[in-house]
């Protein structure tokens, strides 16, 4: 993936920063429960993918202690500035393309990394290879094939649709793969990962809530990206903005797949 694919890589600061943090304050409980799972404990050496503002980062940091060690890889840098921790080193590049010892980590974390990649199983065989043996990878990316309309106006309901197909086609012109969550369990046991285990997590939201919120804001700032798309005109975006900005509507916008494997 080079950066021009990224879909929020044209962003501005500020509002990235926002719809980052808010990733964030929605996730980060479930992936400290789910990183937790393997095990973690002091002195491990972690990798966090696509460190984001560095939330996970962080934590890792604390968990793993001053005889453990953590990487946070990113495209860009520019949300990491504040992390000081001694056993934390900051990497800027493509996963596929840093420099970094195989057989190494204990654990390898990623959230909604992956399915910006159009050669994702690439990079996952490369993750396999990074781990020790022995070593966790835990992946969090989202599928958005089961976004459904709930309740609403007819106005919203059209509005919700359009955005939907502009999504999947906003994928689809750089290869790749707007369900690529579902597929999480497959590619694990196809790259011969043991002890797996995943779980996705689907919730009917009101539009008054914290992930209507998080969707207006990505909605926004991918608005002329999904215009391009043909599939959704700007008072469609507009009518979905007023959607997930009303509490008497609700819909389901994505589901977000959990898998955890061992490698052997």
């Amino acid at each position: 993936m080079s950066e021009n694919d990224y879909m929020f890589n044209s962003s501005e600061h500020d509002s990235e920063l926002t719809r980052l943090r808010k990733i964030e304050e929605l996730y980060d409980p479930a992936t400290h429960e789910w990183l937790l799972r393997t095990g973690l404990t002091q002195g491990w050496c972690c990798l966090e993918v696509g460190a984001g503002c560095g939330s996970i980062a962080n934590w890792l940091s604390q968990q793993v202690g001053a005889n453990g060690r953590v990487v946070a890889v990113d495209m860009n840098t520019r949300f990491l500035g504040w992390l000081d921790a001694e056993n934390l080193t900051v990497l800027e590049g493509k996963i596929g393309e840093v420099s970094l010892d195989s057989n190494y980590f204990d654990l390898i974390h990623g959230r909604y990394v992956l399915i910006h990649n159009a050669d994702n199983e690439e990079l996952l065989k490369r993750l396999y290879g990074l781990l020790k043996p022995g070593g966790w990878l835990v992946l969090e990316e989202p599928d958005f094939s089961v976004a459904k309309f709930d309740q609403g106006t007819a106005q919203q309901e059209a509005a919700f649709n359009a955005v939907c197909k502009a999504i999947e086609a906003a994928f689809q012109q750089t290869d790749m793969d707007y369900a690529f969550g579902s597929r999480l369990e497959e590619l694990f046991k196809k790259l011969g990962f043991c002890d797996i285990s995943s779980e996705t997590e689907k919730t009917v939201d009101r539009g008054d809530t914290e992930m209507s919120a998080m969707m207006r804001r990505s909605t926004v700032q991918l608005r002329d990206k999904y215009i391009s798309t043909g599939h959704v005109e700007s008072e469609d975006i507009d009518n979905y903005v007023k959607l997930t900005l009303d509490p008497q509507s609700s819909a389901c916008y994505y589901a977000t797949v959990r898998c955890v494997g061992r490698k052997d």
